[in-house]
């Protein structure tokens, strides 16, 4: 059973289910603080500034490449009506890079046809991650100075693979 509480006060603003629907995606901003630390700065070198101020801009930096990344994911996906998480973030950062070079001489008709190879080469269906799989997990835990019950075998293979979570949702 889920209980979820929330300041809405209209129910019309955001029905229950939509908004369970959306909390069930709180995980991808853990997935963008991992991309932001081991897949954008593949160096693992610290900032390079020794000013606070420009360490700041040197993260704000970082952010707005993110973004940037982000954004043609989005793009890409909306071109091929493709679920934006299924594309692979360090694939499209390995495109981007390739796609940078090539186009630094390119004219306008150039570059918007080397856009749309950009996106045919992100929403490819072997370059697509697979589905994410839906995580469910009985509370209890391996360890016995807990007020959980002990894990036993039958919480190891309970699955829900052939259901998404808006199928277990009773509203």
């Amino acid at each position: 059973m889920h209980r979820l509480l929330i300041t809405l006060v209209e129910p019309e603003q955001a029905p229950a289910k939509e908004v369970c629907l959306c909390y069930h995606e709180r995980w991808e901003v853990e997935e963008t603080i991992d991309e932001n630390r081991n897949q954008q700065r593949v160096s693992q070198q610290p900032l390079r500034s020794r000013l606070p101020k420009l360490v700041l801009q040197e993260f704000y930096a970082l952010l707005l490449a993110h973004y940037a990344v982000r954004s043609l994911m989005v793009q890409a996906a909306n071109s091929k009506e493709v679920d934006p998480d299924r594309i692979s973030f360090t694939a499209t950062i390995q495109v981007l890079s390739q796609a940078i070079i090539q186009s630094a001489m390119a004219s306008q008709e150039q570059t918007m046809r080397m856009l749309k190879r950009l996106y045919a080469d992100l929403t490819a269906p072997g370059a697509l991650v697979p589905p994410r799989r839906l995580r469910f997990h009985s509370r209890v835990v391996k360890h016995i100075c807990t007020r959980f019950r002990r894990k036993r075998p039958e919480h190891h293979n309970f699955t829900l693979k052939q259901m998404s979570f808006a199928d277990i949702l009773r509203i």
